[in-house]
């Protein structure tokens, strides 16, 4: 790759709200956000200025309001056949789209759960294009009547959506959707086909081919996954603002461009990750476009600074690729062989001390090699009851010392951080390692075991062993029921397999267990029962936390391959507190609409006195304008504290429709398959009409009492 044009427009934009669009019907044109006014800058490059010369047009937009997100599509059919984009403004409340060739809105629409990103795209089972908006733990589709034909909803706050190219060849879009909860889920309809857990919050994702998609997390990790499965993944130290994926060596391959914090800007290979193109700036990268900006025919990859600068990238030869492949190839065997030859080295050196360090202590085994002695239970495991932690027990069985011990989370998300270091103060036979997962969720974790013939040997033996971490590792097998009372919440269901499968589903997901009974943990109880009827085995899961009840149901559904699952709960707990929640919901609602026609009042009020006072000003009559004036400062100081008031109370619903939603996804999720989405569905029907009654009847029995499916 190359650069074939650098263009400074010494403009201050905002990162991650650039993007570019058709706006005129005729040629391309870059809008960004610029500064915290709510202006968006339209550049186009093939335009002069109002002023003639060589300088380029620049348009401005004030909307007045702080922006969230930007997009643009052609989400009108008769636009489409104009070829011709819409700008689209997401704002901390509200959804505005905005014709900028007609400089009129399509349509401005308040949306409670907020706006913190968005994509256009044609989803699958949708007809129409849509504007889609993640927001506080929902997603939203909206056509452009600004009517709502998607709805669904998230464990946490959405970070970052994109369209994606399904792999199974049928016409439409997936729908990728990443949250702070470092969930990344793969919609079909409403319903998650796919989730994959990572390291940190997404903050990006960007859709492949053969559905495959891009994504970057907050901690600098960029990667690419193929269904559940991730291929690969790199890990900066620093922070990622833009990502996007396309063919853009035009080999029929997709690349990955990605912007960072310190200017730097990478185009990766999708397939395997490998670097092929570097370039940077004098200022962090505000954005990563595609786009033909030149006008000849192709589309560059365009990056877009935050000090205004915008350079154009195109594919060189592919002769001058090849070579630079196999260059690049034979650097990184060489380098390898080298690095190899260093491990050698050192291994050497150590072997050649010890050997003269035991030959000159006159011992026995003088010139043999240490030998670690642990346990068949090593890595020894047990759920620390004290702790609620997953607790490892290292320990050598020869007289040898354990210096420390490493654990490496390879897939990230387990802990803080990727490695955790265990050092007791002075070597003993044994070491002992705590984890706390913050998730319940299976890691594959790779194990160093420094150990040392004396405790002040400055030679240490490094032992390395995988493990595979259930996913319930906190929980304990309780042996006798009274440590653990049963809970009064459960959900109950059915499966059309036989005791066997979950008996191993059991073992696989839990620590030490040998029968089919119950497990639970020092904190909150968790029973599992299982009884065979027939040719189906009736389950109950008993526990508090409909959350952990949910992880249980979901687990055991994709174990066993449960397409459809339904299901019945009580949760008399998550019920009180969702019954608090909509009161709280409703209260906040009425007082923002008592805020908002008082401040559309004193909008009023304030047009009138600065009307009167400069009629006042005009009759040369100063002490009545100063009076006006005077009115006019103590109404503006009412109109701030009235609109702090609206903003507090604006993050409180916020937080209120937040928790609604999670109680929502919690209860889809103790269903699988068409059960799961009606959940969806019929919740937010109930919750549009106020029908309280029929969502506590959803949550609990799957469907409301007068359900569309009947």
């Amino acid at each position: 790759m190359e650069c074939v044009f650098k263009i400074k427009l010494k403009r201050q934009f905002e990162a991650r709200l650039c993007v570019v669009g058709c706006f005129d019907g005729h040629q391309p044109a870059v809008a960004c956000a610029t500064g915290s006014c709510g202006q968006v800058l339209l550049y186009y490059p093939h335009e002069q200025g109002e002023h003639g010369g060589s300088d380029p047009e620049m348009k401005a937009l004030n909307f007045n309001k702080a922006l969230t997100s930007l997009g643009c599509g052609p989400l009108n059919a008769s636009l489409t056949a104009r070829e011709r984009d819409v700008l689209l403004v997401g704002m901390s409340s509200a959804l505005l789209v905005y014709d900028v060739e007609m400089n009129s809105d399509v349509f401005y629409k308040e949306v409670q759960d907020g706006v913190n990103c968005m994509c256009f795209g044609t989803l699958r089972g949708v007809e129409e294009p849509l504007v889609i908006v993640g927001g506080n733990c929902s997603v939203l589709g909206f056509d452009w009547r600004g009517a709502e034909e998607f709805w669904t909803v998230t464990g946490d706050n959405v970070r970052a959506v994109a369209a994606a190219r399904p792999g199974d060849g049928e016409p439409g879009s997936e729908l990728l959707v990443g949250s702070d909860d470092y969930e990344i889920r793969v919609f079909q309809h409403e319903e998650a086909v796919t989730e994959a857990t990572e390291a940190d919050r997404v903050v990006a994702l960007a859709g492949l081919d053969g559905g495959r998609f891009a994504f970057g997390l907050a901690n600098g990790t960029i990667g690419v996954y193929r269904g559940a499965e991730r291929k690969w993944r790199v890990k900066s130290k620093h922070a990622l603002v833009a990502l996007a994926a396309h063919d853009v060596t035009g080999d029929g391959a997709f690349e990955i461009i990605a912007g960072w914090s310190t200017g730097a800007l990478t185009v990766r290979v999708a397939s395997n990750g490998s670097v092929i193109y570097r370039d940077g700036f004098k200022a962090s990268v505000a954005a990563v476009l595609w786009a033909d900006l030149r006008m000849s025919g192709a589309p560059q990859v365009v990056g877009v600074s935050v000090d205004g600068e915008l350079r154009g990238y195109v594919a060189v030869d592919a002769t001058q690729v090849g070579r630079d492949d196999e260059e690049r190839a034979a650097r990184e065997q060489l380098g390898a062989l080298q690095a190899r030859k260093r491990e050698l080295l050192l291994e050497l050196r150590s072997l050649e001390d010890t050997i003269r360090h035991a030959s000159g202590d006159g011992g026995a085994n003088a010139g043999e090699p240490l030998k670690l002695g642990i346990s068949h239970s090593c890595p020894a495991q047990a759920t620390n009851r004290d702790k609620s932690s997953f607790e490892f027990v290292f320990a050598t069985t020869n007289g040898t010392f354990v210096s420390s011990v490493v654990v490496l989370d390879t897939d990230g998300g387990l802990f803080d951080g990727e490695t955790l270091v265990a050092m007791p103060a002075h070597p003993t036979s044994s070491c002992a390692l705590a984890l706390f997962p913050r998730k319940n969720f299976p890691a594959n974790l790779k194990i160093q075991i420094h150990v040392g013939s004396r405790p002040s040997s400055k030679e240490l033996h490094v032992f390395e062993v995988d493990y595979e971490l259930p996913k319930f590792c906190c929980f304990l097998r309780v042996e006798d029921p009274r440590h653990a009372p049963q809970p009064t919440s459960y959900v109950q269901f059915s499966l059309p397999v036989t005791l066997p499968p979950l008996a191993e589903w059991i073992e696989k997901s839990f620590v030490n267990m040998e029968a089919v009974k119950f497990t639970g943990d020092s904190i909150q109880p968790l029973w599992f029962e299982a009884r065979q009827v027939g040719g189906q085995v009736n389950c109950k899961v008993s526990t508090n936390e409909m959350a952990t009840a949910a992880e249980v149901v979901q687990d055991l559904a994709a174990f066993v391959d449960a397409r459809e699952l339904e299901s019945v709960a009580d949760f008399p707990a998550e019920m009180t507190a969702l019954e608090d929640i909509l009161s709280r919901v409703a209260k906040f609602n009425a007082i923002r609409i008592r805020l908002t026609a008082d401040m559309a009042d004193g909008s009023a009020r304030i047009k009138a006195l600065v009307l009167k006072a400069e009629d006042a000003r005009l009759m040369a009559d100063m002490p009545l304008m100063k009076r006006h004036y005077a009115e006019l400062f103590a109404l503006n100081n009412e109109l701030i504290a009235e609109y702090n008031k609206r903003a507090n109370n604006h993050e409180a619903l916020l937080a209120a429709l937040k928790d609604v939603n999670q109680i929502i996804q919690k209860a889809s999720n103790l269903r699988a398959g068409a059960a799961k989405s009606r959940v969806v569905a019929e919740a937010r029907a109930a919750i549009k009409t106020n029908a309280i009654d029929s969502l506590y009847q959803i949550v609990c029995e799957g469907r409301s009492k007068v359900s569309p499916a009947q």
